[in-house]
This record gives C-alpha cells, sequence and structure tokens, in this order.
C-alpha cells in the first residue's frame, strides 16, 4: 500500500518529499525481482531522498548481498539507520555491503543536507538493543541539535519518540511494529512500544510510524497492511 502523508513543518520555506521505507527483512527467501519492482518504483517517484529506519534484512550478509546491492540502483539519496535484526545478524558485514551500494548510515550520526537550496538536518542513532551488542548507542546527539535548523531523526524503535521529542525535532520517522502485522498481537505492540503505526505529535515535534513493507516470523498480515510512506513536507 503507498500511503501519502502531508506534513507541515514551521519555517520551510521550499516543500520537499522523503519517501519512508521500513522493515523489509530481506532474507535468502526474498525474491530478487520483488527488490528489483521496488527499486524500480522507488526511481519512478519525485522524490527528494530515501529513509530506511531499520530491519532492513533479516539473514546473515553473506546470503543477501545479491540483493542489498540492488539498492546502488536507487538515483535519489538514501538514508539508513540499523533496527535490533541487523544486530542479530552482524552488522559489521552488513555495513560494507551497504556502503558498496550507496545506502548512507546514520546510526549516531548527523549530517547536513541541501534540499530545494535549503538545509535540512537529518539526525539517525543506534537500535535500543545496540548495548546487548557491544555497540554504541549515543543519545547524546540529540542534545547538539541546532533549533533553528529543521531536524529528521531516523529511529528504528517508536517508543524513543518519548524523550526525542523533547530536542529540536522537527518529525521523526520510525518503524518496527509492522503495525502490529497480525491482530490481536496489535495491542501487545501497542502496550510494549506506546505507537502502533501513522502519524502522532507530542510537543513541538511530529512521528510518522511506517507499517513496514515487509513480515517478520509468520509471513502473513492480519488488519495490517504493508506500506511505502510518501511524505510530502511542506511550509507553515
Amino acid at each position: 500500500m503507498i500511503k501519502t502523508i502531508d506534513i507541515d513543518v514551521i519555517n520551510l520555506s521550499e516543500e520537499f518529499t522523503i519517501l519512508h521505507l521500513s522493515d523489509l527483512h530481506i532474507s535468502h527467501k526474498t525474491p530478487y525481482q520483488e527488490i528489483l519492482s521496488l527499486i524500480d518504483f522507488i526511481n519512478k517517484q519525485n522524490t527528494n531522498i530515501v529513509a530506511i529506519t531499520g530491519d532492513l534484512v533479516d539473514d546473515q550478509p553473506n546470503k543477501i548481498a545479491h540483493l542489498i546491492k540492488l539498492f546502488e540502483k536507487i538515483k535519489v539519496p538514501c538514508y539508513f539507520v540499523s533496527g535490533n535484526h541487523e544486530l542479530f545478524h552482524g552488522f559489521e558485514k552488513l555495513e560494507i555491503l551497504l556502503r558498496n551500494s550507496n545506502i548512507i548510515i546514520l546510526d549516531n550520526k548527523k549530517i547536513t543536507i541541501s534540499i530545494n537550496n535549503q538545509n535540512i538536518c537529518l539526525v539517525g542513532i543506534g537500535d535500543r538493543m545496540s548495548h546487548f551488542f557491544g555497540r554504541t548507542r549515543s543519545e547524546e546527539i540529540f542534545e547538539t541539535l541546532d533549533p533553528n535548523m529543521i531536524n529528521i531523526a531516523l529511529v528504528h524503535q517508536p517508543k524513543d519518540f518519548k524523550w526525542i521529542c523533547k530536542h529540536n525535532i522537527a518529525l521523526q520517522l520510525s518503524g518496527h511494529t509492522h503495525g502490529g502485522q497480525i491482530f490481536p498481537f496489535h495491542l501487545l505492540v501497542k502496550i510494549q512500544q506506546g505507537f502502533l503505526s501513522g502519524l502522532y505529535k507530542k510537543n513541538n515535534s511530529l512521528m510518522y510510524v511506517n507499517s513496514g513493507f515487509g513480515t517478520w516470523g509468520i509471513h502473513k498480515r492480519f488488519f495490517s497492511k504493508a506500506e511505502i510512506a510518501i511524505i510530502k513536507i511542506k511550509g507553515k
């Protein structure tokens, strides 16, 4: 399902578009044509950047290298933060594949990009489970954000919004929940994360939770649809 979301941001002079993907869960069983078709779809959209908010993969990196390589065909900049499943399968080897496929990793980083002659700060953070796998999770990066910038955060688990919204964030993009994937697990996800899917607002920050492109465990959905989000950000 393709969802278009309009978001208004203060002090934005020129509108721009983010294509938001999350939770693809690519494995050696994922059809080559499925990823090729996805890349073709992305390239046909009038989008400025692609944002992938974790759980891109769900397999050993060496088993899916041919599928990850397809992402180098994306014609616009593609930004990524890790999810818990990247950690499960060995993120160090995956990092090499991602970089070789022109995917920009934003774990614990912030970068300033120019879109339509205006500066936007993209900031990312590693998954909440990072420290269990010996990886750094630098929450302090949000304290360094310029309040005069338009700051957009890429974060895998939406429950982080509860503290990130206290910083200078215009928009947080997240995934992880699969929109519950199979009812009645929606209820458990909502309790565990505090959010399920769609657009949320707290303080002066917005968050969009993507229901995910793929599935986890059982390859079925019930009362939850796979999603590609086209997020149109406009000034107000």
